[in-house]
């Protein structure tokens, strides 16, 4: 057998050969993570982020395109109020009217940090928005009280397309000549919402001079069809209230199935970098062993014989392999979270060990 040393040896002496090898092999596993936590992030946060005691009350026809729906706001405090089954506790009543808005045109104070236009999401809400949405935490300054009082998500300054430091605490924000103060900053891990801006939901239905509200979420108190049937029943019913009941369940599957094409290629892709790293590095190492051969001849030739030959060769692979794989594993943890814009949001991407070592 030859000794381990000597395959040691032989990485340091061809330098550049192994430089190249370890940098093509780390390339593919930091490829293979990235894409890997693109399809976590993307369809992760859709089939996660769906719990089956939520429900939207939509406006007739607006099941397939939420942003479209107009409600009464009328009708819709009556459908919050009057809906069976929703879930209560000393917090209040678990029922969040909403409005999204995605306004073309917002500027920033500071136009010489932050020239141009940006677009941003905007959600309307209730003090029920923070019930339903359970998971936003508000981690600096306080929900909005005052007129034009705005908080800000995590995720929201890598939407717009500008640095954290353009929405701190006390920036003034210009929507459509409208002035907003930040009055702080929330977090909402796995969920949409985390790339908005929250606005009370009278300054914006007055800013952008609406008289309707986009929809009415509610939190049931179970989690069976059979609450879901109660409510739609209830809409059924109330038929002058001109709704209709979309499970949240149902509202990520069709997300998520306009995702899936995407997640498809990006599945195929990774398989794709695999498959052509392996063929790629299988040339390399074969190239290599061809053009040592006077090399393995003279070991023959001293007393080796080819199969411990081979097994030199074979140990050198293997060592170069793990010297490879742990620089893709290093590229990969040190990328961090990323963050993907999407029209009605982002979503976070982060490279974790079950990416690396699928």
């Amino acid at each position: 057998m030859l000794p381990i040393n000597y395959s040691m040896r032989n990485l340091a002496r061809r330098r550049l050969r192994t430089l190249l090898t370890i940098l093509g092999i780390a390339v593919v596993v930091l490829l293979i993570a990235v894409l890997n936590a693109f399809n976590q992030g993307v369809v992760g946060t859709l089939v996660d982020g769906a719990d089956a005691r939520n429900v939207y009350l939509v406006a007739h026809g607006a099941d397939q395109d939420i942003e479209r729906s107009a409600i009464d706001r009328g009708y819709a405090e009556e459908a919050a109020n009057d809906a069976p089954g929703v879930y209560e506790d000393a917090n209040g009543r678990y029922a969040s009217i909403e409005v999204f808005q995605v306004p073309p045109a917002v500027r920033f104070a500071d136009s010489e940090r932050f020239p141009g236009e940006y677009t941003a999401v905007m959600r309307g809400i209730t003090p029920g928005a923070f019930l339903f949405h359970d998971s936003v935490f508000i981690t600096e300054g306080r929900e909005p009280r005052g007129d034009n009082e705005m908080i800000v998500g995590e995720l929201a300054p890598a939407r717009m397309g500008v640095s954290p430091e353009a929405l701190a605490i006390g920036n003034k924000v210009y929507v459509e000549d409208e002035e907003w103060t930040v009055v702080g900053h929330f977090v909402a891990p796995g969920s949409q919402v985390e790339a908005e801006l929250w606005v009370r939901l009278e300054d914006l239905m007055t800013a952008a001079n609406l008289d309707e509200v986009t929809l009415v979420a509610l939190r049931l108190d179970s989690a069976e069809q059979s609450a879901r049937d109660r409510v739609d029943l209830f809409t059924s019913e109330r038929r002058s209230l001109e709704m209709t009941m979309l499970a949240e369940t149902d509202y990520f599957s069709q997300l998520l199935e306009v995702m899936a094409p995407i997640a498809t290629m990006a599945q195929l892709l990774a398989l794709l970098v695999l498959v052509g790293g392996v063929v790629g590095c299988a040339n390399t190492l074969y190239a290599n062993a061809l053009s040592r051969t006077q090399e393995m001849a003279v070991l023959q030739t001293i007393g080796y014989r080819r199969r411990e030959v081979i097994g030199g060769l074979t140990i050198e692979s293997v060592m170069l392999a793990l010297l490879a794989g742990m620089a893709g594993v290093a590229l990969a943890s040190a990328m961090g979270d990323q963050v993907l814009r999407m029209p009605m949001g982002a979503v976070r991407i982060a490279v974790g060990p079950e990416d690396i070592f699928v």
